[in-house]
């Protein structure tokens, strides 16, 4: 008996079974060719459309021209999983989602909402694309010690807040009611302010709306506080007084006079023998409430250098740049005059040159005539010309006659002054007895 009822009941369920598959085995052979099909959808995605949006934003799900409302479905893989889920069917939807003019709506996105979205109807895939949610954070930095302001958003309800050290811990640091939960923050307006920034203060801040969706988020870096000082200042030719906001039992304090070469004064609180060894009695530190201060006296040259602090974690807080004006040597005086002797001498070369040139224009005549002005007649000179020929002398000779041929009487009897005479001499009364050269003899009497 147990042995025929086992086979009439393993008989009524195989018959139940083919009964099932005889009313369902198109439904189920779709569901199966998806199951193989999505997989290799969401593998082969480099040629899918990606569509890239900032949390909190509404998104319509683009919608192929063949969809059908009342045949159609959109299949969901959530990112991280290739297990699909049915996310509208027809008009039907699940989750947070909406329909809205023909297609699927998302009124605030959520990082749950990145994945693979793929529209099917009549036994094929019509279209596949990717939604990825990017961080929209805006950056602000804020510099070691000062306030951090925040604009509150009219729409938020609570500021959430997430140190990078620790990603998956958020914590509530303001809600809509006024309250705040930071000791050093408060409210002024419409922004939250936090007193005396440090580096736990760094990291991301999200304003969420009641829902949980992000309305604006702001990611906050926190940066050293860098100063430059010169002792030759007024202000600190004598004493140079420093504020640092942070305990002296939670900082390192490191002197760097020049590179390779540091001294740490104060180590993580404790104050070291270099402290004593460099600066004497002349450095001083006073502990405050609301942070620590450093004064150092009656300044020297050597004292120049970089001052680093950082906290007990080893972030910087701080950098002190403390420089000297170096007196000028004898050499750079020395190479600061080499230039203006050298402009000296030529300017002067420069004068010279057109001095001369001024000059040898001015010596220079105009007219070529007046370059060889006539000489007056000399007596003496002539006894040294000779003439080339005798036809030239015969007409150089009574111009010669013609010039020292006595003046009338009535003029020499005039004449105050004696006269010279001139006389030819020669071997004989013609011309012809004139020799080439000739003397010429100056009668000097005078006639009574």
């Amino acid at each position: 008996m147990p042995i025929v009822n086992s086979s009439i009941k393993t008989t009524t369920n195989n018959t139940g079974t083919s009964l099932w598959l005889q009313h369902n085995f198109p439904t189920f052979c779709l569901q199966m060719l998806w199951l193989l099909l999505f997989p290799c959808t969401v593998l082969c995605d480099a040629s899918m459309q990606t569509y890239q949006m900032c949390p909190g934003t509404p998104f319509y799900i683009p919608r192929p021209t063949e969809y059908d409302p009342n045949t159609s479905y959109l299949h969901f893989a959530r990112k991280g999983t290739s297990r699909p889920e049915i996310v509208l069917r027809g008009t039907t939807v699940s989750d947070h989602y909406s329909f809205k003019d023909d297609t699927l709506f998302i009124s605030e996105l959520r990082k749950t909402d990145a994945g693979v979205f793929s529209w099917s109807g009549d036994q094929k895939i019509h279209k596949t694309f990717k939604l990825e949610i990017k961080d929209c954070a805006v950056p602000q930095m804020v510099v070691f010690g000062q306030p951090l302001k925040l604009s509150i958003p009219p729409e938020a309800s609570r500021l959430e807040f997430v140190h990078p050290s620790n990603q998956h811990s958020t914590k509530t640091v303001w809600i809509a009611d006024g309250l705040t939960h930071v000791p050093r923050a408060f409210l002024q307006g419409s922004s939250w302010i936090a007193e005396k920034t440090t580096y736990a203060d760094e990291g991301s801040y999200t304003f969420r709306r009641p829902s949980g969706a992000e309305v604006s988020k702001i990611q906050v870096k926190v940066t050293a506080d860098i100063k430059y000082y010169n002792m030759d200042e007024d202000a600190i030719q004598q004493k140079w007084d420093i504020f640092l906001p942070i305990s002296l039992f939670e900082m390192s304090l490191t002197f760097t006079p020049e590179p390779h070469n540091e001294y740490v004064l104060i180590y993580k609180g404790s104050v070291t023998e270099k402290v004593e060894n460099l600066f004497s009695d002349r450095m001083a530190f006073q502990e405050q409430s609301e942070g620590v201060r450093i004064v150092l006296t009656d300044l020297r040259r050597r004292d120049a250098g970089r001052y680093q602090i950082v906290d007990v974690d080893g972030n910087l807080v701080a950098l002190r740049f403390l420089s000297a004006n170096q007196s000028p040597s004898y050499y750079t005086y020395f190479y600061a005059l080499i230039p203006a002797v050298l402009f000296i001498l030529l300017c002067v070369c420069i004068c010279k040159c057109c001095c001369s040139k001024s000059k040898n224009k001015s010596n220079t005549p105009s007219n070529p005539e007046d370059a060889s002005p006539a000489q007056p007649y000399n007596a003496i000179e002539m006894q040294d010309r000779e003439p080339s020929n005798m036809q030239g002398l015969e007409d150089y000779v009574p111009s010669i006659q013609q010039a020292m041929s006595p003046p009338p009487p009535s003029a020499q009897g005039s004449s105050l002054d004696p006269q010279p005479q001139f006389q030819l001499q020669g071997s004989g009364d013609g011309l012809g007895d004139i020799p080439s050269t000739f003397p010429l003899t100056m009668d000097t009497t005078t006639s009574t």
